[in-house]
């Protein structure tokens, strides 16, 4: 490859990386709290989240270390059933980064070579080859703007009753609790079974000087996924 080419190929590698970390922050100024929400905006949005089926996301994820100054960004796609979840990571140009699956017996980490790692908790095995501490079952909850099933504080909400933020205070392996801040907003109309509901396209989780930063480029509702890898990915 000529010395063109490689710079050539280093500035379409750094517009993409840049592109997956351009997203800014929603805006939260004018956000409400607790006392001064109305709850029966907020309970009618969760129940019309409750309702949603099995999903298809796809969009853009940004990984920032802001203690080693790192930074890394791809695209994912995300699956997810009644009670399972497939999860692929990749770069456009590089292909496969990891994918996750994980389904009522076992949860599953496999590699951009293939190698499969196994395990009772995703958590776990994130942090195990990843070298990072993900709350993966945050993300599940957040992807949609659901309020996880766990301790949360500093919770505030849009005018509309949809989530912006809240700190929840996870549960770890290690036996204590890690205090993620969830950041969320560009909400848009989404139909699914035949209503419009408004979902975040913007997710940020932050703890200490680690943030996960995720944008939905495309979202829809899916019955059955009808042609995927030998990983159970639709392609």
């Amino acid at each position: 490859m000529s010395v063109s080419q490689l710079r050539c190929l280093s500035l379409l590698l750094l517009v993409f990386v840049l592109a997956g970390c351009a997203a800014r922050p929603p805006n939260i100024d004018n956000t409400l709290r607790a006392s001064q929400i109305d709850s029966r905006l907020h309970q009618q949005h969760q129940a019309q989240l409750a309702q949603i089926g099995a999903f298809q996301v796809t969009g853009q994820v940004a990984f920032f270390d802001d203690a080693e100054g790192n930074r890394d960004a791809g695209r994912y796609s995300w699956n997810q059933g009644e009670n399972t979840t497939s999860f692929r990571l990749f770069h456009q140009l590089g292909g496969t980064l990891a994918r996750i699956e994980q389904d009522p017996s076992e949860s599953r980490f496999i590699d951009r070579d293939g190698h499969v790692y196994r395990g009772d908790d995703l958590t776990t095995l994130l942090w195990q080859h990843t070298g990072m501490i993900i709350p993966f079952e945050l993300l599940q909850s957040a992807i949609l703007g659901q309020q996880p099933d766990v301790r949360l504080n500093q919770q505030l909400w849009y005018p509309d009753g949809t989530l912006a933020f809240y700190q929840a205070s996870y549960p770890t392996w290690t036996g204590r609790e890690e205090r993620w801040q969830i950041l969320l907003g560009d909400y848009q109309l989404v139909t699914t079974s035949g209503t419009s509901v408004l979902l975040p396209h913007f997710i940020e989780a932050t703890q200490n000087q680690l943030r996960v930063r995720m944008t939905v480029s495309r979202w829809r509702e899916v019955q059955q996924y009808t042609q995927t890898t030998e990983h159970g990915f639709t392609e």
